[in-house]
């Protein structure tokens, strides 16, 4: 038997119909799961960082709760001791009289080193505890200012001197902090009381 001209086998033609449909429906799928493995790839990154940050908020939190809750305790610790003592402490404020014109430093200005000993020796005298009963302790011991300026008590007794001091900012009026910084340094270089000249 002769072929049909110009015809095709149905049969084939809906088989070829099925096979391309299934090898698309593969390839989508194919093409999904590797979108969606490089978008989980990528988003992991950017959740790593958000868990890092998440991680960091809770123990910031925690920390500042246990902060918290300490703190309560050692306020709690603090009245409690204070409410055993107070009888105490209205005796100390009771026996407190007006502060005297040496409190002010002899010269009525600036307390010295030497006028802040005396008053903290006679303040621990004052409120030292009778044999027998518990004291309040504060720690009175204030560290001195470090970063006071060391000429404060120093004057000039001659022209000369008091010109000395201000020598620097007249010369360079307009200079910046560094700059002043600088200055002084190259002033340090080159001066006899330098130990390195």
């Amino acid at each position: 038997m002769a072929k049909k001209q110009g015809g095709m086998n149905t049969k084939v033609e809906g088989a070829n119909a099925k096979n391309a449909a299934a090898k698309a429906s593969k390839d989508a799928a194919k093409a999904a799961a590797a979108a969606a493995a490089k978008s989980a790839e990528w988003s992991k990154g950017a959740d790593a960082r958000g868990d890092r940050r998440r991680q960091e908020e809770v123990r910031k939190r925690a920390e500042a709760e246990a902060k918290k809750v300490e703190k309560q305790k050692l306020l709690a610790l603090e009245e409690h001791a204070l409410d055993e003592d107070k009888h105490v402490i209205r005796k100390q404020k009771k026996a407190v009289k007006e502060p005297s014109a040496f409190a002010a430093g002899p010269s009525g200005g600036k307390l010295t080193q030497a006028d802040m000993a005396a008053l903290r020796e006679a303040e621990e005298a004052r409120t030292a505890a009778k044999p027998g009963r518990k004291a309040i302790k504060f720690d009175n011991n204030f560290q001195a200012n470090k970063n006071r300026n060391q000429d404060e008590g120093s004057e000039a007794r001659s022209l000369d001197t008091a010109l000395d001091l201000l020598t620097l900012r007249k010369d360079y009026p307009g200079l910046k902090l560094s700059q002043y910084k600088q200055k002084l340094s190259e002033l340090w270089r080159r001066s006899p009381d330098n130990s390195l000249n």
